[in-house]
């Protein structure tokens, strides 16, 4: 089963994270790092560590493959938030000021 997301506005079929190439963990939400097995996950991987201006917090993007989610449900709200579904896990994340990062802000 496919899922996919129309516009009627715009009158075409959108994919909720296109363009979307990497992603960080809330700065206040580190446990996610333990919770996703990130560490393990990143390996060799090129990550880029900023100090976020609004907070002064570091935090380190990672790129959206190191996910490795395998399949998952995407939800996307109006506002560009949404939720990544695999089973009984799910990741909420919203939109940065840059459009092809997202912060992944909860995992429950």
């Amino acid at each position: 089963m496919n899922t996919f997301l129309f516009d009627f506005n715009q009158g075409k079929t959108i994919s909720p994270l296109e363009g979307v190439t990497h992603f960080y963990v809330s700065p206040y939400q580190m446990d996610i790092w333990r919770t996703l097995n990130l560490a393990t996950k990143v390996g060799n991987t090129e990550v880029d560590l900023v100090i976020q201006e609004s907070t002064g917090l570091p935090i380190i993007i990672l790129p959206i493959t190191a996910l490795n989610l395998g399949k998952c449900m995407i939800r996307l709200n109006d506002d560009f938030s949404g939720k990544l579904t695999m089973g009984k896990r799910s990741i909420y994340f919203h939109p940065t000021e840059q459009d092809h990062i997202i912060c992944i802000s909860t995992v429950c």
